[in-house]
């Protein structure tokens, strides 16, 4: 079972948009 502190940010939507942009946006993001 998963469990998420109140307030965590879980999702993130990006788009529509042209791919080269959503990977200038994406890049800079880290995975954790």
């Amino acid at each position: 079972q998963t469990k998420v502190d109140a307030g965590r940010r879980t999702v993130l939507g990006i788009g529509p948009a042209p791919s080269r942009l959503i990977n200038d946006i994406i890049r800079q993001l880290k995975i954790y």
